[in-house]
């Protein structure tokens, strides 16, 4: 069996992570879309792990800016 990767990410989901549907991801440098979410798992306001078919993620949670969502708007 196929070990998965396992990634550390930091960024502000958009929307919800929910199983069965791809995570988006904003984060500093763009958009991180996964493969569908198998698990989810909250553990605390700064983190939330969830797993795709491939990868295995740690999400630590950073606050959106003004001037980024600006910058998305363009």
């Amino acid at each position: 069996m196929k070990t998965k990767i396992s990634k550390i990410i930091t960024g502000s989901p958009v929307g919800n992570i929910t199983i069965g549907e791809r995570a988006i991801i904003r984060q500093a440098d763009g958009f991180r879309h996964t493969t569908p979410v198998i698990d989810v798992r909250r553990m605390s306001a700064s983190e939330i792990r969830f797993e795709t078919r491939n990868t295995k993620y740690v999400l630590r949670v950073a606050p959106v800016h003004n001037n980024f969502m600006e910058a998305v708007k363009r």
